[in-house]
C-alpha cells in the first residue's frame, strides 16, 4: 500500500483534492489482490483454527480497504 501513499502526495503536491476515479479503483483492486493472496497463502487450518495470527487479521483489514463505501 505504499503506492497508496505515494499517489496522495503526489496528487496533493498538485494540488489535487481527491485521487482521480480511475485511481482509486486501481488502488482497490491492488488491495483486493493483496487480501486475495493472503487468503490463499494462510488457508483456515481444519483443526485449531485460531492459530495463525496472519489468518486472522484478514477479517479485521477487510472493513479498512481503502474507500470501502465508495461504489466502484
Amino acid at each position: 500500500m505504499w503506492e497508496a501513499n505515494a499517489q496522495v502526495n503526489a496528487d496533493r503536491a498538485q494540488g489535487l483534492a481527491m485521487l482521480p476515479a480511475g485511481a482509486v479503483e486501481r488502488l482497490q483492486d491492488c488491495y483486493d489482490a493483496i487480501l486475495t493472496a493472503a487468503e490463499a497463502t494462510n488457508p483456515r487450518r481444519p483443526r485449531r483454527p485460531s492459530t495463525r495470527r496472519a489468518r486472522q487479521a484478514i477479517p479485521r483489514l477487510q472493513p479498512h480497504r481503502p474507500l470501502a463505501g465508495t461504489p466502484r
